[in-house]
């Protein structure tokens, strides 16, 4: 959405912006994006549209530079200064954004723990299985099937098997911070948003991030 604010801002200057916004709905504890809605309640959504302010693109364009920049630092912050911003799930997807980081605790960020706890927690028969899990109890990131896919592949080493799914000895060591697995995880190919996912680290306890200098 940012992405989208940000291109109209440059190439549609001086257009009206309207913002239809779903999320949460009464009756449901999971996020829910507009393809998931009634009929009813995507026009009931519409009809309560905000007209965007100069301001509020201003601060989306903003947010959007941020976000591609090659240092996340300045968003840890910098959202929490607008609160009467249109933007009602911004602080938490932003939130949601610097947890994507891996833990100075094990180096695995806050998606891959979640997949390691969530086998650790179920006897799941296959990955598939597991897939399904992780989707049903999302209620932030919404991701797809390929994009768990990816992030187990990425830590397939502290797994013995997936068929049936358990994690390894190494997996148990290092969901209960007796190992760090940052060491073996790294690489200087993998970006959030403009930045590198492993020159920062995330602080549980702060909610803060930390840049590796070396």
């Amino acid at each position: 959405m940012l992405a989208v604010i940000s291109w109209l801002k440059r190439y549609r200057h001086g257009y009206q912006i309207t913002l239809v916004c779903s999320g949460k709905i009464k009756g449901s504890t999971k996020m829910l994006g507009l393809s998931q809605l009634k009929e009813e309640e995507v026009h009931k959504h519409f009809t309560n549209r905000v007209t965007l302010k100069q301001d509020d693109i201003e601060y989306a364009d903003y947010i959007w530079q941020l976000y591609c920049s090659d240092s996340p630092l300045r968003l840890e912050s910098v959202y929490k200064f607008n609160p009467m911003s249109p933007f009602q799930y911004l602080a938490t997807a932003i939130e949601a954004h610097l947890q994507r980081f891996p833990s100075i605790e094990n180096g695995l960020n806050k998606i891959e723990n979640t997949i390691l706890e969530t086998a650790q927690n179920h006897n799941f028969k296959s990955k598939k299985e597991l897939v399904q899990q992780l989707i049903n109890d999302e209620k932030v990131y919404g991701f797809g099937d390929l994009q768990y896919e990816y992030n187990i592949n990425t830590i397939s080493k502290l797994f013995s098997s997936f068929d049936p799914v358990k994690t390894s000895d190494k997996g148990k060591q290092v969901l209960e911070n007796q190992l760090n697995f940052y060491g073996q995880i790294r690489n200087d190919i993998s970006y959030l948003g403009g930045s590198k996912k492993y020159s920062f680290l995330y602080q549980n306890e702060t909610k803060k991030l930390l840049q590796i200098t070396s």
